[in-house]
């Protein structure tokens, strides 16, 4: 059981999307809870309701909400009293005074937050963590103000888009309340050592990879027959779907058969049926909707199901962080082809266990794909040694040893 001096370890989980949209993190959290860890989440954003059987702390103080409620009520007179009488002492002044500095519509705003942020601390205070374990940098800013007012270390994951899409919350990695930066990937490690405002962090930072679901271990040979495609992503222009249905067109006008699966939602505020509608109309354009099936998002069961139904996964994304369907797909044997791109390259070793095609090049991908199918027909021994390597770089054993002796790290300090 991981503990720190004779009390259970307590770890606080920081976010703004719902879990089942970000399996890596519910993955990880909920491994940690099987070594020992007490882990709560809290939800730094008003979002539809889950059932997480974990401690939960549901408040939305980042937003402007409804005033019917008896605890913002209560807050709030105590926030108006505290300003009159200067009753709270640093550093919780300091974060009330932080957190109300964000409003941008006018003080009655900044004031709501203000009473969301002083429910929040309630229960994390209750909560009692020894570490806050903030998941994208753009949540350290709700995260930091808790991590000050409870003395609590904060330790950030960055998972991809944080670092290689947005570097609003960079200002973040001077705050002394940030003692220990985990990226998912060695690419962005280097991309996030290479930014100038990165001079100023003063703690540590290291690459922890995302374990893979253990069902995904078990050995299972492909079986014999035509081309059969899976591409796991959430539909979005980020993906790059598109390029692979310019491929598949491009192997149907050369007389190739094949099926392919789209397994992947939306993004946790966008519609479903939006965004699949406006695939599907690409697909009837290039006339290989026939050929295609949008499964949706599923379960992890469901989508190794999918894995063992096909044999190669092509994933055509402008960007990724370090893509664990890739990582998935070589655990159950299956053929990989990905876009060269860093978090592709690192995932597959720089491609020695999958091939890797420039973006939008459609037919180096559509041969590719022919080439990753014959690897899978022939059952060529690189498959088995991707399994190997996805198993031994990959495993959640590995991921939690190397979390808990952060944890442990920073929370000792």
């Amino acid at each position: 059981m991981a503990t720190t001096g004779k009390r259970q370890l307590r770890v606080l989980c920081v976010t703004q999307t719902p879990l089942k949209y970000e399996k890596f993190i519910d993955n990880t959290v909920r491994n940690l809870a099987e070594a020992g860890v007490d882990i709560g989440v809290l939800f730094t954003r008003r979002l539809p309701a889950e059932r997480t059987g974990l401690k939960t702390i549901r408040v939305a103080y980042d937003e402007m909400g409804t005033w019917n409620n008896l605890w913002l009520t209560l807050w709030l007179l105590i926030y108006l009293l505290s300003v009159f009488s200067k009753a709270f002492a640093p550093p919780f002044a300091e974060a009330i005074a932080e957190v109300a500095g964000w409003s941008r519509n006018g003080r009655a705003y900044g004031t709501s937050r203000v009473c969301r942020f002083l429910i929040a601390v309630w229960r994390c205070w209750r909560f009692s963590p020894d570490v806050i374990h903030v998941h994208f940098g753009w949540n350290l800013e709700a995260a930091l103000p808790i991590a000050g007012v409870l003395n609590c270390p904060a330790v950030l994951t960055v998972h991809g888009s944080d670092v290689l899409m947005h570097d609003d919350w960079f200002r973040y990695l001077r705050d002394g309340r940030l003692k220990h930066i985990i990226c998912v990937s060695r690419h962005l490690k280097a991309a996030l050592e290479a930014s100038p405002a990165f001079c100023g962090f003063g703690g540590g930072v290291e690459v922890v990879h995302n374990g893979i679901d253990r069902l995904f271990f078990e050995d299972m040979n492909p079986a014999p027959g035509g081309i059969a495609i899976v591409c796991v992503a959430a539909l979005r222009p980020l993906k790059n779907h598109e390029w692979l249905f310019r491929a598949l067109k491009h192997l149907r006008d050369n007389g190739i058969d094949f099926r392919c699966s789209l397994v992947g939602g939306a993004l946790a505020y966008a519609d479903y049926g939006e965004e699949k509608n406006k695939l599907a109309a690409i697909a009837s354009d290039l006339g290989i909707s026939d050929r295609i099936a949008f499964l949706g998002r599923v379960s992890a069961q469901e989508v190794r199901a999918s894995l063992d139904a096909s044999s190669v996964l092509v994933l055509p994304s402008k960007s990724e962080g370090l893509p664990l369907c890739l990582i998935e797909a070589m655990a159950r044997k299956r053929a990989v082809v990905a876009s060269d791109i860093s978090g592709c390259r690192e995932a597959t070793r720089d491609g020695r266990y999958g091939r890797l095609v420039q973006i939008d090049d459609i037919p180096a991908l559509a041969e590719a794909i022919v080439a990753q199918h014959a690897i899978v027909q022939q059952g060529c021994s690189v498959l088995d040694e991707a399994r190997q390597y996805a198993l031994d770089e990959f495993s959640f054993d590995r991921c939690v040893e190397n979390l808990l002796r952060i944890y442990r790290l920073v929370s000792s300090e």
